[in-house]
């Protein structure tokens, strides 16, 4: 799993995510101070961009992996 970015839309905050492994699904953790962190998972080899906030909010400090 790579971070490639961090971005906002309109008031929406993104982290764009890649799963690098072509074998299997890759599942994350993005964490953000003071909320709860949003998870998810990831396809073989897929890039997306994930929405985890709001400008009103703090940023994220970093995408951690996570057993699926």
């Amino acid at each position: 799993m790579v971070v490639r970015k961090y971005f906002n839309k309109g008031h929406q905050r993104y982290v764009r995510l890649t799963n690098l492994c072509s074998r299997r699904t890759a599942c994350f953790t993005i964490v953000v101070p003071h909320q709860r962190d949003p998870r998810g998972s990831l396809a073989k080899g897929a890039t997306k961009d994930v929405h985890y906030g709001t400008t009103w909010g703090s940023r994220a400090l970093f995408v951690k992996n996570s057993s699926c």
